[in-house]
């Protein structure tokens, strides 16, 4: 693909998110950005802050597994976040896109294989997860969207990693997994 031709593309996307969105609570639904990392996943158009082109991130020394580093954001560092990672997935594809989120002082980089479109989502057509989720999965989950894919929460999805990130023993650990006291503890 040249240079020009995913221009073209993220120019298409970003014109798609910049359009109206409805809010949760408003209407007849929520306008999704659909993507991937492994699974399919959709985050609220409101959270997005960019869409853009991978670049490897910076490496961040004793950063949990789940960080690949640090990128560049809107005249900032943010940590780049593997959600396959994070959840406890095995190794997704390599990413292309960067996905920029933001909720309140929380802002990360979520890594992609894909985004795929804006979606407008009846509240109604929110469904149960599976049987067999992952519980980190299911933690960070609001629901299953037919279509769509897993639709995460973003305040407590932000949080877990913020909280993670803060945490001292944290280094290479999952969030929810054991400490290494825990481990020993019966």
């Amino acid at each position: 693909m040249s240079d020009e031709q995913a221009t073209a593309i993220l120019e298409r996307r970003a014109r798609a998110l910049a359009r109206p969105m409805t809010r949760a609570g408003e209407g007849p639904g929520e306008s999704l950005v659909t993507f991937t990392r492994g699974a399919r996943y959709a985050l609220p158009v409101v959270s997005i802050r960019e869409v853009r082109p991978y670049v490897p991130p910076h490496p961040l020394p004793r950063a949990p597994s789940f960080v690949a580093g640090l990128v560049a954001a809107r005249g900032g560092v943010v940590p780049a976040v593997d959600l396959g990672t994070f959840f406890g997935a095995p190794a997704a594809g390599e990413p292309d896109v960067l996905i920029v989120v933001a909720e309140g002082a929380v802002e990360v980089a979520l890594l992609a294989e894909t985004v795929d479109t804006v979606a407008d989502v009846p509240h109604t057509s929110l469904g149960r997860l599976p049987a067999g989720t992952p519980p980190l999965t299911r933690e960070y989950a609001i629901g299953l969207t037919p279509g769509v894919g897993v639709v995460l929460d973003v305040v407590r999805l932000l949080q877990g990693i913020a909280s993670s990130l803060q945490s001292p023993n944290a280094g290479g650990r999952r969030p929810g997994a054991p400490t290494p006291d825990e481990e020993g503890a019966t």
